[in-house]
């Protein structure tokens, strides 16, 4: 409210949110004398009682519509002790509207955000009902209605293809009586499409529960560059996982693949993932996640004592890791003694070239988890945490100084530690069979090219070299504009939300753990990790 002559060219609506902005900055509560779509007159709420003064009017142009002040007494003489923080007027739409600028930069905002954020910056107090309802209000001004917002998603997918030639982005829906319902959606950016020809041929697969008004589910499919980073290939949103929606991303993604490349998978094992992968990659190698199979491993240990559960998940990994067919045998009779029958069951859905290393037929590059699919917060963190190429060479090169290297030939190597290693660099292999499992010299084959002095860049798949790690991210994904996005035209054609319905109680913000997943806390008064709280806590006090 700046005075006589300021204009509100949205009219009635613009000029009484004007006033409930007002009355919310200064406390100051008002009464209307007159209010409607012409002409609005305000006083304050104690002129009545006291004769105090403030007062507004406005009144509309004839020839512009716009609202405009004639007549502005802006002083309070009724004092400090009248103004309130608990305001009337602010609704929800109000807080909408205040918070819309925030929702469309942060759409996660919680209610306890915006909660906590009025009573700072406003120095208001809203009802929770109240704030939920605004951030709800403010989604929907950001992200439009139901119907415009699925309809804007097709002309979306139509624009992104132009502006991304090559890529793959496809929406499929259901038809009934009331129209087509969106049903899917699959996106697959050229430029990644391109990378991912030079990136190691693992795929991570996975899908995550999505937290809007629609809910649905986020399928993805991530790999690796060559420097450790987290690399996405493409990603669908479906209704759930199920076998269905799990085989029709599968053959989008067999779609966007080279044809003549053998690409290993890696997943969690859920039951639909599994039936479709198998039709749909029937000649490609499949991993189950090691970090799943140790969290179901847990609901079948019976051994209470928690130091010989945590050995028997050690002892499980070991044999995971195994590089030889004889250790793992060795390793997996010692496991299966100690657990007894109650881990048969689970050992008999489990093929040991699914999880292990030594039955392993195809190259997975040292990637034995989902992890990968399920770290799409790690994005966030420092350069400094990811482990690159040129960190792992230089480990290596600190710890083989001492060790003794005996030429055999032009390419077998002998070396010496507390027992003897052969390495071949002419067919990068080594007897410890990691260089074949990670497809990257392991330190007994760095230790034999170093002797060799041959060019250890000449030993390395083009996955790690920094051309390869340039291309992968060579091409762009343009952005979409919508300065000129045409008006949505309401026809047969309008794609409607989804058919669901909201599930009862409030709606989930975490991730449901998988069955035996032990959620580690840090406790407040030991300091220490584990399952225990202050109150729990067990720890002497020195």
């Amino acid at each position: 409210m700046k005075g006589v002559g300021q204009r509100f060219a949205q009219g009635v609506v613009e000029f009484r949110d004007a006033l409930s902005k007002y009355y919310i900055h200064s406390g100051f509560n008002f009464d209307f004398v007159k209010n409607d779509k012409d002409r609005i007159t305000v006083h304050c709420k104690r002129m009545a009682d006291l004769g105090w003064l403030w007062s507004v009017h406005a009144r509309v142009e004839n020839y512009s519509k716009a609202f405009v002040i004639k007549q502005f007494d802006d002083v309070h003489t009724c004092g400090s002790s009248f103004r309130t923080i608990k305001h009337a007027r602010m609704t929800s739409s109000m807080i909408g509207g205040l918070i819309s600028s925030d929702i469309r930069n942060k759409a996660l905002t919680s209610v306890s955000e915006v909660f906590c954020d009025f009573k700072d910056y406003y120095g208001t107090e809203v009802s929770y009902r109240r704030a939920w309802m605004g951030v709800e209000k403010a989604k929907g001004l950001v992200f439009g209605d139901y119907s415009s917002s699925f309809d804007d998603l097709r002309w979306y997918v139509d624009a992104a293809n132009a502006c991304n030639l090559g890529s793959v982005l496809d929406m499929e829906f259901d038809i009934d009586s009331k129209g087509r319902h969106f049903k899917c959606l699959f996106f697959a950016f050229e430029s990644c499409i391109h990378g991912f020809k030079y990136c190691r041929p693992v795929l991570m697969l996975d899908g995550t529960f999505l937290k809007g008004r629609h809910k649905g589910c986020l399928l993805a499919a991530t790999a690796k560059d060559g420097n450790q980073g987290l690399y996405p290939l493409c990603f669908a949103i479906v209704d759930g996982e199920s076998y269905d929606s799990w085989h029709w991303f599968l053959s989008k993604l067999l779609g966007i693949l080279t044809p003549e490349r053998d690409i290993a998978f890696v997943t969690d094992r859920h039951g639909g993932l599994l039936k479709a992968l198998a039709e749909v990659f029937p000649f490609s190698c499949h991993s189950f996640c090691l970090m799943h199979l140790k969290t179901n491993l847990k609901t079948y240990l019976s051994v209470k004592s928690r130091e010989s559960k945590e050995y028997l998940l050690t002892l499980f990994s070991r044999c995971a890791y195994a590089p030889t067919v004889e250790l793992f045998n060795e390793l997996f009779e010692e496991f299966k003694g100690r657990c007894g029958r109650s881990v048969e069951r689970f050992l008999e859905d489990l093929p040991n070239e699914c999880w292990c290393n030594a039955y392993f037929q195809g190259k997975r590059c040292g990637e034995m988890c989902t992890n990968v699919a399920e770290s799409f917060n790690s994005w966030i963190r420092d350069e400094r945490h990811l482990f690159s190429t040129k960190k792992k060479l230089e480990e290596a090169f600190n710890d083989t100084k001492a060790w003794i290297v005996k030429k055999c030939s032009d390419d077998i190597y002998e070396i010496q530690l507390d027992h003897s290693v052969m390495v071949d660099i002419g067919k990068h292999c080594c007897s410890c069979r990691l260089w074949e499992f990670d497809s990257f010299p392991c330190k007994h084959g760095f230790c034999a090219i170093k002797r060799s002095g041959k060019d250890l860049n000449c030993f390395l798949d083009d996955y790690y070299r920094v051309s390869s790690y340039c291309d992968s991210y060579s091409h762009s994904i343009y952005p979409v504009p919508s300065m000129w996005k045409p008006n949505v035209v309401v026809d047969d054609d309008v794609v409607l939300p989804p058919l669901c319905m909201r599930p009862a109680g409030r709606p989930r913000t975490e991730r449901i753990p998988s069955k035996g997943e032990i959620k580690r806390i840090r406790c407040s008064m030991c300091g220490k990790m584990g399952t225990h709280n202050r109150k729990t806590c067990k720890q002497a006090l020195l």
